[in-house]
């Protein structure tokens, strides 16, 4: 506009360009002022919010204050002068007051928005899914967790429904979850299975119905955790459990629990099938089950549950239960204890299982093995139990029978080689240096000759298996069957041999054949023999087919059918009858040639196998014999189930000995032939589960009438089959053990004597362990070696601890030596004392062995002067 108010009459017009550049201007301009107003909202939007209330209060408190000032004044109450000082008065105490309502709504509305803040960062911090809906399923709200799952950006989000975010199974299933909770108002939780993005999760949502300030329903808010992985691991214990009770029902093992406290039993499934019982039939109870227990067997039961009541955390024991059918099974009951800090019972658990094959097998077995013992009886097998660090020999009655020797010898074993024919010498050494070999098979087989001491010789087959213990041998046990007569039979038999080789050298083996269609048969005169004809006569295949036994005849028709019609080798071992009336074993080969699919011709070959047959036939009779060793030892021996501790066979020298028959050792276990004190140091003996052979001296074992003896131990374990068994002779040791307890006793009393010599007086005892002490030595001890008489019988300290380094070897050398050959000990080594003194003693000892199989020697020792 001009001037004058009118548009200037040539004004031009705004071309596009300056339009546009005026626009760009303004939203220039208008956007740096809100942007500048924003900022200082942003800088402080609590300040304007709290100013705007302090604001309205002053307003409000000074119309009050002057109003209400002008009624008083006008109504004659104030003059002039009281007019203004009130209104002062109350002006400045409204202006006061807004400055404190200002401060206090700031700090309000900055707490507020703190926890805004907080809410709003825990909502995007958590990996929950937090959402709002609006009542018709729209998204009001979402976190970035939930925005994540959808694959979506916000805006993608906000204001869809579920519909068209996700697939129309899980959409339906989502909006009638949502309906339910908006129409009862009330909170639920349940799990949902979404897809998407080909991705499917489970979440654990939680949903309330969302109220408006009427109190009514305008949508919902929930939150979902993701349970995908927990989901699927419940999967897997379900499918877990499944397979567990398939596997008991397979097994048929049943599972059981007890809580002494409530008397709470809990049995599975399979535990009611195993006694012939439908789930849950009849109330879970110890009662309940003791009531299938087999009458005859609740006498292992009971001590069962009183020995757990009374401290054991473990049992196991097999017993048998009569079924509801009225058929008994065994079972195999195993139980684990659960104590608290104070060792009180918590709970019980327990597995049984139906073993009733295994033990009906385990007879089996047990007689098998009690047949087999008497075989190995009867067979006169002779056992030597060496050890190597001793260097003797122990024989048992028929080992020593078959040296020339008295029963139940201990030899060393020089004096048991002395007894080997010198022609055999060569041969032995060799082949016990081959097993002696550290890590070789420490085992040989061979026969050799002994002369017995009235000149006799004999020849003995003899088995060696070598134990080794650090890289050395350790001991050995040796199986000897003496086989005089056999070999004297079997040199015959070869000087028959080598006739029949040297008459068929040139075809050792006889050769047939025949022609498939018109059978004209030819033959070796091998062969010819073997049938007891002429060679050279006419031997049909029928007629040859006719000299087997009849039994076996019919296996030769089927297989030479086999062989003309189809090509079909055969390879079969049978008896004839030859011409001659003897019995021959044959083994007959036949390789049909066979060519363009059609025979052409039957070869074979025929081989007497009688001799073979006949060994085979002694072998078996061998074994037979061998059996009966067992029974017919004269000391108690048994076999024992090394897991379970029952008696497996006990043979008549044990009935004799201990007084219980036969079915009443069966019906034991080897705790029952000790006394109580010696259980445990059984059960730990067996739980060093060292295999081979075991020899101890120190046990006590109770006879029937209650008497205790003495007993030496020898056992070894038999070859493994479905159990581990071991065999025991037991050696009774009662007055043996006497006397050389009164020779301890002479012994010590004549130390005490010794011990006013001007040396000392020693006892130095080594065990066949490895370890060693002083029992005894007289005072002057310390002096001479220097070390405490109290720790000299204590494994705390070496005997040889002081002994000089360049003696000390020496000294352990000779000590060595001195326990294998029981030579006496004699010389003289240096002590070094504690201040770096040397002095020279000088020391003589004689050793013995004892009962365990240590080593004691006594001695005499002194120091050196010059």
């Amino acid at each position: 506009m001009g001037a004058n108010g009118r548009s200037p009459p040539f004004e031009p017009i705004p071309t596009l360009a300056t339009k546009k550049s005026n626009m760009v201007e303004d939203e220039q301009s208008r956007v740096s002022t809100e942007n500048s107003v924003q900022q200082k909202r942003e800088r402080d939007p609590h300040q304007i919010l709290a100013a705007r209330i302090a604001g309205s209060y002053l307003i409000a408190g000074i119309l009050w204050i002057v109003l209400s000032d002008l009624v008083l004044a006008g109504s004659g109450g104030f003059t002039a002068t009281s007019f203004f000082v009130s209104v002062g008065k109350g002006l400045g105490f409204v202006v006061l007051s807004t400055g404190l309502v200002f401060g206090l709504c700031r700090r309000e509305y900055r707490n507020s928005a703190r926890t805004i803040g907080l809410l709003r960062a825990i909502v995007e911090g958590t990996t929950d899914v937090v959402f709002v809906k609006d009542r018709d399923g729209r998204y009001l709200l979402v976190n970035d967790a939930a925005r994540q799952f959808m694959g979506r950006p916000l805006t993608e989000v906000l204001g869809r429904n579920d519909r068209e975010l996700f697939g129309a199974i899980d959409a339906e299933q989502l909006m009638a979850n949502d309906r339910e909770i908006m129409e009862s108002g009330k909170e639920m939780s349940r799990d949902e299975t979404l897809t998407s993005g080909g991705e499917t999760r489970t979440y654990y949502a939680t949903k309330a119905p969302y109220f408006d300030t009427k109190g009514n329903v305008t949508g919902l808010i929930g939150i979902g955790r993701d349970i995908t992985d927990r989901a699927l691991i419940e999967s897997a214990l379900r499918e877990t459990d499944a397979r567990l009770k398939e596997a008991q029902r397979i097994a048929k093992l049943g599972s059981w629990s007890w809580n002494p406290h409530t008397n709470e039993v809990w049995w599975s499934d399979a535990e009611f099938e195993l006694i012939g019982l439908a789930p849950g039939a009849v109330e879970a109870s110890l009662d309940a089950f003791l009531a299938f227990v087999h009458p005859d067997d609740r006498q292992v039961a009971f001590p069962r549950v009183e020995s757990m009541l009374a401290g054991d955390n473990e049992f196991a024991n097999d017993l048998r239960v009569i079924c509801k059918d009225g058929t008994s099974i065994w079972i195999h009951r195993q139980a684990r204890v659960t104590r608290d800090a104070s060792g009180k019972l918590v709970r019980v658990e327990g597995t049984d299982q139906d073993i009733t094959t295994q033990q009906h097998a385990r007879e089996a077995a047990y007689e098998s093995e009690r047949r087999l013992l008497a075989a190995v009886e009867v067979a006169g097998l002779g056992v030597i139990d060496v050890d190597y660090d001793l260097q003797i020999a122990q024989l048992s009655p028929r080992a020593a029978e078959h040296f020339g020797l008295s029963p139940s010898t201990t030899i060393s074993r020089e004096d048991l080689h002395a007894r080997f024919h010198p022609a055999d010498g060569g041969v032995l050494s060799k082949a016990i240096e081959d097993a002696l070999v550290p890590g070789g098979s420490g085992w040989f087989s061979l026969e050799h000759r002994v002369i017995w001491p009235d000149g006799t010789t004999r020849w003995l087959n003899v088995r060696k298996q070598i134990s080794f213990a650090e890289g050395r041998p350790k001991s050995a046990i040796v199986v000897t069957v003496d086989v005089t007569e056999r070999r004297e039979a079997k040199a015959r038999l070869r000087e028959q041999e080598m006739l029949v080789r040297e008459a068929t050298e040139l075809a050792k083996v006889g050769g047939w054949g025949f022609d498939p269609v018109t059978l004209q048969s030819d033959w070796t005169p091998t062969v010819s023999k073997m049938y007891g004809v002429a060679h050279g006569s006419v031997l049909s295949i029928e007629n040859a087919i006719n000299y087997f036994i009849p039994e076996h005849r019919p296996q030769i028709e089927k297989a030479l059918d086999a062989a003309i019609k189809e090509g079909v080798p055969h390879d079969l071992e049978l008896e004839l009858l030859a011409a001659t009336g003897e019995k021959k074993w044959v083994r007959t080969i036949c390789r049909p040639i066979v060519e363009n699919g059609k025979v052409v011709r039957v070869r074979g070959s025929l081989q007497d196998i009688t001799d073979r047959k006949r060994a085979e036939a002694e072998l078996r009779a061998s074994e037979e014999r061998y059996r009966l060793l067992f029974e017919s030892n004269p000391h108690p021996m048994w076999v024992y189930d090394v897991d379970s501790l029952n008696f497996l066979a006990v043979n008549d020298a044990a009935v004799q000995v201990y007084g219980y028959t036969r079915s009443e050792f069966l019906a034991m276990t080897i705790r029952n032939i000790r006394p109580a004190d010696e259980v445990a140091k059984l059960e730990l003996d067996i739980a060093r589960k060292e295999r081979g052979l075991r020899r101890s001296a120190h046990w006590k074992h109770r006879r029937k009438n209650g008497a205790i003896f003495d007993v030496e131990i020898s056992s070894h374990d038999l070859p493994e089959g479905k159990s581990h068994s071991r065999l025991v002779l037991a050696l009774d040791i009662t007055d043996r053990k006497r006397a050389e307890e009164a020779r301890e006793v002479a012994t010590q009393r004549l130390l005490k004597f010794a011990s006013q010599l001007p040396g000392a007086i020693f006892l130095y005892r080594q065990r066949s362990d490895g370890t060693s002490c002083v029992p005894y030595a007289s005072d002057k001890i310390e002096t001479i070696l220097g070390i405490r008489r109290d720790l000299l019988n204590t494994e705390k300290i070496d005997v040889f601890a002081k002994v000089h380094l360049e003696d000390y070897g020496t000294v352990m050398e000779a000590i060595r030596k001195s326990t294998q050959s029981l030579t006496p000990l004699s010389g003289e080594f240096r002590v070094i004392d504690d201040d770096g003194t040397t002095r020279w003693i000088s020391c003589d000892a004689l050793p013995e062995r004892e009962l365990d199989g240590s080593t004691l020697w006594h001695g005499y020792m002194k120091e050196v002067t010059e």
